[in-house]
């Protein structure tokens, strides 16, 4: 679900491969290389980290070589953004140092995306070092910028001296731990059993069991999110949503209280729950007389609220607009 319907956590934790490599560039390209390989993984109860680093560029096969060994005992490779990056670019290495070595016996699951999935509610940044500090409680101290990996790499090539590249191994290190125990929060976080200490996350998570379309979950943890006492927008979003599931449930009177609530606030979502309601009177309860009057309520919101943006309130004004005269013709038919 979180790779794309890939069933990552169904494969035994001592099949997985974390990887994580650190480069000559930060944009990738056929110039750039990786000079330093992190790997770790799960045996005998133990995690073992391992780091392969070539010295110069002609011992590049050799490191890449090494790497080969290493992926054919695994089912899984777990990465920090592989996908766009890591992967794409070992792959050209393979290429280029005329190594007959690949990616594709395994399963990838790149922890990126289900990250700003699962969180990115609550944490604004999905840098790994932003994750381990808020989820994981961990504090990097003197830890190197990125961005100044490559030139400590180059400084090594041109005087010999590996005293900075210290940094560049622990700062390796560190990332590969942190992906390690971050994917298995993800993992805890799918678990039924689980609950989120954190309400945002059981609306990322209401979101993400609705995408994989598995309604009962997704109902669960909207409705865990609401009564969990959730304010401003991310109330809002945790009502609209679960109202919608008890609408598509058929359970209508359980929708009409997310609805009516919303319709009271002040926000976007005021228009929504409007039409909602308006439909809900107009087509199921028949009460042409109160559908109207949400119209007019949905219509004065429009013009009144200025700072919602010129194409929504056109949108909706025409189409309450066309509600409100049928419902008038309607009416009066029936007199």
């Amino acid at each position: 679900m979180l790779s794309r319907g890939d069933d990552v956590f169904e494969i035994a934790l001592d099949k997985a491969l974390f990887l994580d490599t650190e480069t000559t560039g930060l944009a990738g390209g056929a110039g750039t290389c990786a000079f330093l390989i992190g790997l770790g993984w799960v045996e005998n109860e133990s995690f073992v980290l391992r780091q392969l680093f070539m010295r110069d560029h002609g011992e590049e096969a050799a490191m890449l070589h090494a790497l080969g060994e290493i992926l054919s005992r695994f089912k899984l490779l777990v990465s920090y953004n592989g996908k766009s990056f890591d992967i794409p670019l070992l792959e050209t290495r393979f290429v280029l140092t005329r190594q007959r070595l690949s990616f594709e016996h395994l399963l990838h699951f790149d922890l990126l995306h289900p990250a700003r999935s699962l969180w990115k509610a609550r944490i604004e940044s999905c840098r790994l070092i932003e994750l381990e500090h808020r989820l994981l409680g961990l504090e990097r101290e003197e830890d190197i910028p990125g961005h100044m990996i490559p030139d400590l790499f180059f400084r090594f090539l041109r005087t010999g001296n590996a005293e900075q590249l210290d940094r560049v191994f622990h700062h390796n290190r560190h990332d590969i731990l942190s992906l390690a125990a971050l994917t298995i929060c993800a993992s805890d976080l799918l678990d039924e059993s689980y609950v989120p200490e954190d309400p945002l996350d059981d609306l990322s998570l209401g979101r993400l069991f609705e995408r994989s379309r598995q309604p009962e979950r997704s109902m669960m943890h909207y409705s865990r999110a609401v009564e969990a006492g959730l304010s401003g927008a991310a109330r809002r979003r945790a009502l609209i949503a679960l109202a919608d599931q008890h609408k598509r449930r058929g359970d209508i009177d359980d929708a009409r209280k997310l609805w009516d609530e919303l319709a009271d606030g002040e926000s976007v979502e005021v228009v929504q729950a409007l039409h909602e309601l308006a439909m809900l009177s107009e087509h199921r309860e028949r009460d042409f007389t109160e559908a109207l009057g949400l119209c007019e309520r949905a219509l004065s919101y429009l013009d009144e609220n200025y700072e919602l943006t010129l194409s929504f309130r056109f949108k909706w004004r025409d189409a309450f607009a066309h509600r409100r005269s049928r419902l008038k013709k309607r009416l009066s038919k029936s007199r």
